[in-house]
């Protein structure tokens, strides 16, 4: 099954069954294609993830991660992409806003990937206590 289908088939089993379950069984599925080296699936199942309503307390971490992990791989306009979305959502979690300033500087040597830096681990910094949805990512 090519990978457009497979994404199609899950976002219509997603559609049916929104629940955290279901939104981490994605986020680990875009993973193992990122750890492949198969970035346009990734990028298909990361996008379906995205359209759910994740609850809260991932979807701030999830986009963090996918923003390193697509840095990692080279791919420094989907790692800018999600950068930003995190930056929009909390200014304040972590250095999103700096590594989406960056990317956009086309400073490539300061990050993740190739440049030998590490990603910040998560943390309860940027989580949001009072449930304010964020409906940005």
């Amino acid at each position: 099954m090519p990978a457009s289908e497979a994404a199609k088939a899950h976002f219509e089993l997603a559609n049916l069954e929104r629940s955290p379950v279901r939104a981490r069984a994605l986020h680990e599925m875009g993973q193992i294609h990122m750890a492949r080296g198969d970035i346009d699936s990734a990028e298909g199942v990361f996008e379906i993830l995205f359209r759910l309503r994740i609850p809260e307390e991932n979807r701030l971490e999830w986009a963090y991660g996918i923003a390193v992990a697509f840095e990692e791989k080279g791919e420094e306009n989907q790692a800018l992409e999600y950068f930003e979305l995190v930056g929009k959502a909390d200014p304040s979690y972590r250095d999103a806003v700096g590594q989406a300033k960056r990317l956009l500087k086309g400073d490539r040597g300061g990050g993740y990937g190739r440049s030998g830096g590490r990603p910040v681990r998560p943390g309860a910094r940027g989580q949001r206590p009072d449930g304010y949805p964020l409906e940005a990512l």
